[in-house]
């Protein structure tokens, strides 16, 4: 990553001007929280290919609800985070308890959540509003810094060590892992597989619901 970085550098220089750096770091953060997500079903040997479309189409269905006049704005976040859960939990039973590929399990929820993501954005944009205070604080999520330095990289880290703890210090991260090593060996030695690997799946759905929020907060006009 960093000798592919410094290519690019090379052939462009003004990559590294300050404000260039802001602004990648600025939109980054969705997809590092996706990858934060999606290593915990990685580590059962699993694949979620429906997590960029699980995000796109959490942020839309709460625009919706919030531009209908159904939720207020503050509403939206936790129905994102839940929408993006949901997703991730019916991917964990299709994969767990239906046997079902995950390649396949998760190209259908994948296909799924870009449909329902266009046919609710029907009309043409989905706007959240910027005005007010608190919605300057819902956009500060993302676009926000601190010292020049954007808020969500602060938010990437803390994730990132939450991330770490679940998946060292924690009982479920290490029944995880062992799935992935051996899933067989896990099974005999009397981990719940099934259980586990729908946590897996749930957590990166969560996590691409929480990408929701600062994919929401960067682009607050959604098609």
């Amino acid at each position: 990553m960093g000798a592919l970085f410094g290519l690019f550098s090379l052939v462009n220089p003004n990559l590294l001007d300050k404000y260039m750096l802001q602004t990648m770091v600025q939109r980054f953060a969705p997809y590092a929280i996706m990858g934060l997500g999606v290593t915990f079903v990685i580590a059962t040997g699993g694949i979620d290919l429906s997590l960029g479309t699980v995000m796109i189409a959490s942020s839309v269905m709460a625009g919706k609800l919030f531009t209908d006049g159904i939720l207020p704005l503050w509403a939206t976040i936790p129905v994102m985070i839940a929408i993006g859960t949901l997703c991730g939990f019916l991917n964990g039973i299709m994969v767990a308890k239906l046997k079902i590929p995950a390649f396949i399990a998760t190209l259908g929820t994948m296909m799924v959540s870009r449909g329902l993501s266009a046919l609710l954005a029907q009309v043409p944009n989905i706007f959240f509003p910027t005005g007010k205070w608190y919605n300057k604080a819902f956009s500060s999520l993302s676009i926000g810094d601190v010292s020049a330095i954007p808020v969500g990289l602060f938010w990437v880290i803390g994730l990132m060590l939450i991330c770490m703890y679940l998946m060292y210090k924690n009982k479920i991260g290490r029944y995880i892992l062992a799935i992935g090593s051996n899933e067989e060996a896990a099974r005999l030695s009397g981990i719940n597989v099934d259980k586990y690997k729908i946590i897996a799946y749930a957590i990166g759905g969560t996590f691409a619901g929480i990408a929701a929020l600062f994919y929401t907060a960067s682009n607050p006009s959604l098609t």
